[in-house]
């Protein structure tokens, strides 16, 4: 799962009761004060995602960018963060079982030009992956959290999915096995299931969104 929460404030023995779930929100990867998402939309929606997505809200006019939900404990969801400034970002993760907070700068959105920056840096034509999402695809962009993930078995909707390894010196190689630094597709709108060997990640992304498959945890999770 991707790593999305932090340690829990307190704990609770009603599984069956609501847990609150909360933290900051950001616009940009690079994330400050000036880049809270303080105006814009965060939602939850628990697997299968047969019910309607929930919406978080700000709960304290003194802090803009803070959001927070209820929602059952212990549970897998996407997260979608969108705004005007941003392209639509679909993150996964797991309902901590009791009230928490996740880590500040673990949710965010992103612009088209941090995208073309980053994937210019890795393949040197950012504009061919973000035209991707710009025509109706699904940009799936992610990093491993554990050394166990090989590129020759990271598949996305079950095609392969390309692969660069960054080196200390900051050269970029792209690679076809072994550890990856960053992995990437195009898919389709819909189900977007990112797989590595046995380690499985469920997104649910429209036209347009970009999937953050950021911390992709492999089979020794």
């Amino acid at each position: 799962m991707v790593l999305i929460l932090a340690a829990c404030i307190y704990s609770s023995d009603d599984s069956d009761t609501a847990v609150t779930w909360s933290g900051w929100v950001y616009g940009s990867p690079d994330a400050s004060e000036d880049t809270v998402l303080a105006e814009g939309h965060v939602s939850f929606w628990v697997e299968p995602f047969d019910a309607e997505p929930v919406a978080a809200s700000q709960p304290y006019e003194d802090y803009p960018g803070y959001w927070q939900v209820e929602l059952l404990p212990a549970v897998a969801v996407n997260v979608r963060v969108s705004s005007d400034l941003s392209r639509p970002a679909v993150w996964a993760g797991d309902v901590p079982a009791d009230d928490g907070s996740w880590f500040s700068g673990a949710l965010f959105a992103a612009d088209d030009a941090w995208l073309e920056d980053l994937f210019d840096a890795l393949d040197g034509d950012g504009d061919l992956w973000v035209d991707g999402a710009r025509e109706g695809g699904v940009l799936v962009l992610g990093t491993p959290a554990t050394a166990d993930i090989d590129c020759a078995t990271l598949t996305v909707n079950d095609e392969a999915a390309s692969c660069w390894v960054v080196a200390d010196d900051g050269s970029v190689t792209r690679a076809t096995e072994g550890l990856p630094t960053y992995f990437a597709a195009i898919a389709a709108p819909g189900d977007v299931f990112v797989r590595a060997g046995e380690a499985e990640e469920h997104y649910v992304a429209d036209a347009g969104d970009v999937v953050f498959a950021l911390y992709f945890f492999g089979d020794s999770s």
